[in-house]
């Protein structure tokens, strides 16, 4: 039961359809929790819909705090945690952020019953609920891995920034001290205006009006537009990097699934992971259709399809591969193939299917194995 529920609730991206009602439930939960906890400062829509909001929150509190039990009661399924002990698996959940934000959900309101809380605290409490969209989302981690792998070059930058910073404030104090005693009266209160100069922000609040406060002011903002660009630039390439990596793991698995790839080495599914291009396929859809030019083969990662022949169409499940024969013998499409299932395929167009075949004679010998007894059917 606890593998179960672990699969269902936390099932590393293979929860399946309950798993992902599960999910999709919850983080609607979130969304009109964080909702309810805004319109709380309303007076007038607490006043026309308190106990609406009331109930909302004793119903999202209720269902945070059963799913809170449940984590931590299926935490030694979770594979970080297998080789600990029970009690350390939900020492090690009840320790780490994403404990920690899931006790943080429910804890204003459990408090709130014994201990009277300010309602400006509750709210602060209450609104970090949306924390747990985290656990929901794959991009909050691959921000954590970018910053990680660049914290260097982003140290570097602000490093920079802070020079900049120091430096330009401290000139514009001593250019325009004596004409703004009241704006920039010391280096720590020239700060503010070097703050959102370099941010290229510009509030007005604080602008030189002597000769030379201006010109420094013109090259604050200039070295302020390349200065917060480079940070930038290092996150967008550590993305682009990041997700450039995740793509070829996730390829990777899937070409290692398929039982013609299977016995290659690492290093051979690599490279033809390298060709491969990811497409899905909706239930119903026409994968390929009859008669249509041939530009690729494709391998069923999950899902199911059916080639449509007569006088009964053939199944295909996740492993097998289709399209293969009109490349072989340079033909068109002899038949449609419709998704019976929501599939996730693999492409690997033409050049690289030739290519492919002649790196690898072996592999071509199992095609045209494949394609002759194909053929042999389809002639039956």
């Amino acid at each position: 039961m606890r593998h179960a529920i672990f699969h269902f609730l936390d099932g590393d991206g293979a929860r399946g359809f309950v798993g992902r009602l599960i999910a999709g439930a919850l983080i609607v939960l979130v969304l009109i929790s964080v909702v309810v906890s805004l319109a709380q400062t309303d007076a007038a829509l607490v006043a026309g819909h308190g106990a609406a909001f009331t109930a909302i929150e004793t119903l999202t509190a209720v269902v945070f705090t059963l799913e809170y039990a449940l984590r931590i009661w299926i935490a030694p399924q979770s594979k970080k945690l297998l080789q600990r002990s029970a009690m350390q698996a939900r020492r090690d959940y009840l320790t780490s952020p994403r404990g920690i934000i899931d006790l943080v959900a429910i804890a204003p309101f459990w408090l709130g019953l014994v201990v009277p809380m300010g309602q400006d605290m509750l709210l602060q409490l209450q609104v970090l609920r949306i924390l747990k969209l985290m656990r929901y989302s794959s991009a909050i981690e691959t921000l954590g891995s970018v910053l990680r792998n660049e914290i260097r070059p982003l140290i570097a930058a602000g490093v920079i920034m802070l020079t900049l910073l120091v430096l330009f404030s401290t000139l514009m104090y001593l250019a325009e001290r004596h004409a703004q005693p009241d704006k920039f009266g010391s280096s720590i209160d020239a700060l503010w205006w070097g703050i959102v100069t370099l941010a290229t922000v510009g509030y007005g609040d604080v602008v030189p009006i002597t000769g030379i406060g201006k010109v420094l002011g013109g090259v604050t903002v200039i070295l302020g537009l390349g200065m917060f660009a480079l940070p930038a630039a290092i996150l967008a390439s550590g993305f682009a990097e990041e997700i450039r990596k995740r793509n070829f793991v996730v390829t990777w698995n899937l070409v290692a699934k398929v039982p013609l790839f299977s016995d290659l080495p690492a290093i051979r599914i690599a490279e033809i992971a390298a060709m491969l291009k990811p497409r899905s396929a909706e239930r119903g859809e026409a994968i390929v259709r009859k008669g249509e030019r041939a530009d690729c083969m494709y391998f069923i990662v999950s899902g199911d399809a059916d080639v449509i022949v007569t006088p009964t169409p053939v199944r295909l499940h996740s492993g097998d591969f289709f399209g293969e024969i009109a490349l072989m013998v340079d033909t068109r499409r002899t038949a449609d193939v419709i998704a019976v299932t929501f599939n996730q395929l693999l492409m690997l167009p033409v050049t690289d299917f030739r290519n492919l075949l002649a790196a690898y004679p072996g592999l071509k010998q199992q095609l045209q194995d494949v394609v002759q007894a194909r053929l042999a059917e389809n002639k039956k």
